[in-house]
């Protein structure tokens, strides 16, 4: 059995980085499970199951056709946000209607694996399955510095909420780094120089679980501090948290606890405990079952 990663990624778009731990999850899963992956962007295969990854980068309803037209068969991995006005990324209807929820409604299977968006997809008629990631040693890339010298770290886009965060931190005296989009060679080694890792929400409002940071983080034996966020239940007890109203003093006095390696290489154990594999299995043999069947993700309430 061969299953074809295909990474969409627009001319000039910047940020297709930002899969990259997606993918090698997704990818180190699959072999997990005895499953023989091609990689390639902006190429999908016949022949195979197609695993489409940045499906929402897909700009026109012409593109969707081409891929209808070509009988690809294709799961497409949702990693945004669906609101009833578009997508978080693209706040915009005419998108969502025209090229998003087609391009869903034809693929094999829909998967979310955040969980966030599976909801509202089934009130556009997108038959979604959440397949909820876990442990594959494709994410182990290093431990933390027996040194540390930088007492809290953020990597991601700031917002209001992470801002005012940070600076808190820093006013009170604190060694603190942030970085948007370097490169993971970097990224990493302030990650491995931190004693403790924000995952502070985006706003009061945008409270969904940062799932890819913090699970990268746990793989490497890091300590993650999260500020509270919605559906955490499934992966809480691989990291610390704590809500809104008491996120900065709680990050401090997780910086000044002398169990905090301990409390690192629980949540690793915990997580080893889940593989990611046992959860792929079942979610790519109702995918073959219903390629077989010339099955797609449109639902019962989907009107062309």
């Amino acid at each position: 059995m061969r299953v074809h990663v295909a990474v969409v990624s627009p001319q000039n778009f910047r940020f297709g980085h930002f899969f990259n731990d997606i993918i090698r999850m997704l990818m180190g899963g699959l072999e997990d499970a005895g499953v023989r992956v091609t990689l390639a962007v902006n190429k999908v295969e016949s022949g195979c199951l197609n695993l489409l990854i940045g499906a929402h980068l897909i700009g026109t309803p012409q593109e969707v056709q081409q891929l209808k037209d070509a009988n690809i068969a294709y799961i497409a991995v949702n990693t945004e946000v669906v609101k009833p006005t578009g997508l978080n990324t693209a706040a915009n209807r005419t998108y969502l209607d025209q090229v998003y929820l087609p391009l869903l409604a034809n693929a094999v299977e829909v998967w979310d694996l955040a969980r966030a968006s599976k909801g509202q997809l089934r009130t556009h008629g997108i038959d979604c399955h959440w397949v909820e990631p876990g442990y594959t040693s494709a994410l182990e890339d290093f431990q933390s510095l027996e040194h540390q010298d930088i007492d809290f770290f953020f990597y991601g886009s700031m917002t209001d909420n992470r801002k005012m965060v940070l600076e808190t931190l820093m006013r009170r005296g604190h060694k603190v780094e942030y970085q948007f989009d370097a490169p993971a060679l970097y990224r990493n080694h302030l990650i491995r120089r931190t004693k403790v890792n924000l995952t502070p929400r985006q706003s009061v409002d945008m409270g969904q679980l940062p799932w890819t940071r913090i699970l990268y983080q746990v793989h490497n034996q890091c300590l993650a501090m999260v500020e509270g966020c919605n559906e955490q239940a499934w992966l809480e007890d691989t990291f610390q948290w704590a809500p809104s109203e008491t996120y900065v003093e709680a990050c401090e006095a997780l910086l000044v606890r002398e169990d905090r390696e301990d409390l690192a290489k629980q949540g690793y154990e915990r997580l080893r405990e889940r593989p990611f594999a046992d959860r792929l299995r079942p979610a790519l043999e109702r995918s073959m079952a219903s390629m077989a069947a010339g099955r797609r993700a449109r639902g019962p309430s989907w009107a062309s």
